[in-house]
């Protein structure tokens, strides 16, 4: 038995079948003893449930003796096992049961390209991807900075609506993941934030972050010859993204996704003394289902991205001190789009 599924059984159970009434105490054993079950807790909840059960799978006979008997179940983690008091029949029935329970969940890799492009740039590097439609009738279109890395085989120069909640736009690119980050990665326009792969269980959530910390004060304390000592916390900026794998038997995937950015937006002075960085906060979330090993395109987060620039004299304007006399510094706004693309991949 794998020790996390035998940790999961008491909960699978309770999501089963209604809670029954307590065994209570199982002679032969010490409540007291290291590493023992109290009564009434989960050894004997345990036996209830696995009772329960069995009576469900053979269709319960009301008014009779418990199917399993005097059976005595004691899960035992730290070597991974349980203890089984039964006779033969009972054992038996014990045996197919958990081994029904027993089962690996199916394993998902989970690839993520996540990207800025340029928004106002125009470029002539296209793609052809299959685009896919969000309800009958419907058909997504590209919008923003995708329609200058990726040519839809459908209308691509308007919205229909809003695809998911957050999001602008959803694609399907079939299997071609390797030929679209090569594209990607050629594109000048483009700035690619993070690559990360993720492996998880059906119907168990990967969580991915891209990013850093920035520092900020939160309080300060003045004490009698020391002066005033400022109190530091960090503030997480970045990408962070949740994925939830639904694996359906017909092969497809359902991927929920919950995406959060957050991003400085300048800083606020709480008095004279003191500023605190501002953040600005960007959630988008999504629910599509994809086939095994396909590609999906996520976007339509739009935001303005200051660049600086520096020009003047070469030569000059690297002096050090006398420098800034031959040069000048601008700041330039940018519209730059946030663009996900995932891959779920069913391990076998």
């Amino acid at each position: 038995l794998d020790v996390l599924r035998l940790q999961r059984f008491p909960h699978i159970l309770n999501r089963q079948i209604p809670r029954a009434q307590p065994f209570g105490t199982q002679p032969g054993i010490n409540p007291a003893a290291p590493g023992a079950a109290q009564p009434g807790t989960a050894q004997n909840q345990f036996q209830q449930r696995l009772n329960q059960i069995v009576s469900n799978i053979t269709g319960g006979r009301t008014g009779s003796a418990p199917l399993l008997g005097e059976a005595r179940i004691i899960p035992y983690d730290r070597s991974n096992s349980l203890l089984v008091l039964a006779t033969t029949n009972e054992l038996a029935m014990l045996t197919k049961l958990l081994k029904e329970i027993d089962v690996p969940q199916q394993q998902v890799l989970i690839e993520a390209l996540i990207f800025e492009t340029n928004v106002d740039t125009s470029r002539d590097t296209s793609f052809g991807v299959g685009q896919k439609t969000a309800a009958p009738g419907a058909n997504f279109a590209g919008k923003g900075g995708i329609n200058s890395i990726f040519t839809f085989s459908t209308n691509a120069t308007a919205l229909v609506g809003p695809a998911t909640s957050g999001f602008g736009y959803l694609a399907q690119i079939g299997n071609n993941w390797a030929a679209a980050i090569s594209l990607i990665e050629r594109d000048s326009n483009s700035e690619i934030l993070s690559r990360p792969r993720i492996q998880t269980s059906h119907a168990e959530a990967a969580t991915i972050f891209s990013g850093g910390t920035t520092p900020y004060v939160t309080g300060t304390t003045f004490g009698v010859g020391v002066g005033s000592q400022n109190q530091i916390q960090q503030l997480q900026i970045g990408i962070n993204m949740q994925v939830l794998p639904l694996i359906t038997a017909d092969g497809l995937v359902v991927l929920d996704i919950n995406q959060t950015i957050e991003s400085e937006g300048g800083s606020v002075k709480i008095d004279a003394n003191l500023e605190v960085p501002k953040t600005v906060r960007h959630q988008a979330q999504a629910k599509v289902a994809v086939k095994d090993g396909e590609t999906i395109i996520l976007g339509g987060l739009i935001r303005t991205k200051k660049t600086k620039s520096v020009s003047g004299v070469p030569g000059l304007k690297d002096i050090p001190g006398l420098g800034v006399l031959f040069r000048s510094t601008s700041e330039n706004p940018t519209r730059v789009e946030l663009i996900v693309l995932i891959r779920p991949t069913v391990l076998k």
